[in-house]
């Protein structure tokens, strides 16, 4: 059994990284976009949120944050699915 959890524990770990690499694809691009217009680095969010403007390193946490809470748990079952799959084909 402790197999499994660390196996599940990879494919998480994998997931979450996948999540990361998005954000910081989509930084990247941000940062493009700062630099090529000059523009400040602050983002702007809906004025009735507590929150309304935030740095991009607080930006680029708050997003993982959020896509981890949206599609990590799908992320782990969809890839566990795909293994287990593998494994009955061997």
């Amino acid at each position: 059994m402790a197999d499994l959890n660390i196996i599940e524990q990879k494919i998480r770990d994998k997931a979450a990284k996948e999540l990361e690499e998005i954000v910081l694809k989509f930084e990247e691009d941000l940062i493009k976009l700062r630099d090529k217009y000059n523009c400040k680095t602050y983002l702007k969010f809906n004025p009735e949120a507590s929150t309304t403007c935030m740095k991009q390193s607080q930006f680029r946490s708050q997003l993982i944050f959020a896509l981890k809470d949206r599609y990590l748990e799908y992320m782990v079952k969809h890839k566990s699915t795909e293994l287990l799959n593998k494994l009955e084909i061997l």
